[in-house]
Order: structure tokens, then C-alpha cells, then sequence
């Protein structure tokens, strides 16, 4: 008798130890069953949800298209054509309606350094100053009659150095030539450019086709006026 209490009460502790250490589900001491919370795996990522959401069907997330520029050119320049050129050029873009976005300018010579004259305001003013230059030992000299702002004006040396100019101002100022002045000069040519603003890719394209017809005349970028 002794002993089979001895063995109830040793099987007793067992239970009562598994029961303590979690080994044995028990809901009624042990409702929160702690062991198995501590056993769990990525607990942290589980999320509570309403019953509506759990049963409502996922869906997937809408993937934006990124939205792709058309390619556009602020500006573009073509030239230089020479005046008989002009007609022919003109008639082959009227197809490309570029309309306000295309004009046309004369091309400039390269800016040079004047000493001259200003206007006298006559021919016979003109050719007094001259006789006057004579006297005073300047014979390397003309009478602008070809170009509107300088029209009977006197010049006395054109050069591209500006350092030039001002060695030949200082020599005729010292020959009594008082009224000789030094300027930067820049004269338009027969020449023209077409300039395009705001082409698109195709445009470009067109262009760039068109000029095979005029291969000697550069289209390149330049920026807008």
C-alpha cells in the first residue's frame, strides 16, 4: 500500500512539473499558453484585421506607366543661304507648317574694329573732310556711301585687332585729325539663316531630310532669341 502512494504521488509531481513547464496543454490553468507564445516565429508580422477585410479578395496595386517627354528642340539654326537660295528653301518648308516659330535673319560678318569719320550729313561735306585729310598728310582713307548708319561718313582703317586700331587713331590724332573716332563695326552679308523654334522629334527628322537637298548649309542647335 505504501508504495503504490509512493508511485501516484510521484506520477502526480510529473504531471504537475509538465503542466508547469508547458509540455501539457492545460486551458484551464494555463489559458494564454506563455511556452507556445515564446515558440511562435515572426509573431511581429502578424496583423488583426476586421472580418470584412479578411474576407474581401486582394488587390493588386495599380503600377504606374512612367510617362515619357516628347523629345523637343528650344531651337535650331540652318544656314547660311545665299539670296538666290532663298526661294527654293522657302517653298519646301511652306509643307512643314512651322509657321510663327520660323524666321529669317540676315547673317553678320565678324565684328571689326573701325577708325572713321561719323556722318557729315552730305556728299559735299563729305568730300570738304576729305580734301582737309589730304592736306593734313592721311591719304589711306574712303567715303561710306553703301551702308544707311554710316552714309557719308569717313573711313580711315578697318582691323580685326582692337590693339591695331588704336596705334592707327593715335598716329592720325597726332597728324591734327582730331575728329577721327574708334568703334566696333559689324556689316550684314547677302547671306541668310533660318531659325526654328520649339521642333519636335519628327520635325527634326523632316529637317535633317531636307537638308541632303542643301548639303553645304549646317542645322545645328542655337539658343532661342
Amino acid at each position: 500500500m505504501t508504495k503504490l502512494l509512493f508511485f501516484f504521488l510521484l506520477i502526480a509531481n510529473i504531471l504537475l512539473f509538465a503542466l508547469g513547464q508547458g509540455y501539457v496543454a492545460n486551458p484551464v490553468f494555463e489559458p494564454r499558453q506563455p511556452q507556445r507564445l515564446l515558440q511562435q516565429q515572426n509573431g511581429d508580422m502578424i496583423k488583426l484585421v476586421s472580418a470584412d477585410a479578411a474576407s474581401s479578395p486582394a488587390v493588386a496595386k495599380e503600377v504606374k506607366e512612367p510617362v515619357v517627354k516628347p523629345e523637343m528642340f528650344a531651337c535650331l539654326e540652318w544656314g547660311a543661304f545665299l539670296v538666290t537660295d532663298v526661294g527654293k528653301v522657302e517653298d519646301k518648308l511652306k509643307s512643314f507648317g512651322f509657321g510663327n516659330r520660323q524666321s529669317r535673319q540676315n547673317v553678320q560678318d565678324t565684328p571689326t574694329n573701325m577708325v572713321f569719320i561719323p556722318p557729315l550729313g552730305s556728299k559735299e561735306a563729305a568730300d570738304k573732310k576729305a580734301l582737309e585729310l589730304t592736306h593734313l598728310g592721311v591719304h589711306d582713307f574712303f567715303i561710306i556711301q553703301d551702308q544707311p548708319s554710316l552714309r557719308w561718313g569717313i573711313s580711315l582703317g578697318v582691323f580685326k585687332s582692337e590693339e591695331s586700331a588704336k596705334q592707327l587713331l593715335a598716329t592720325l590724332v597726332a597728324k591734327g585729325v582730331h575728329s577721327a573716332k574708334l568703334g566696333v563695326h559689324t556689316a550684314e552679308t547677302s547671306k541668310f539663316n533660318y531659325y526654328f523654334k520649339n521642333v519636335t522629334g519628327p520635325e527634326r527628322s523632316d529637317l535633317d531630310n531636307l537638308k541632303s537637298d542643301f548639303p553645304s548649309q549646317d542645322l545645328h542647335l542655337c539658343k532661342p532669341a
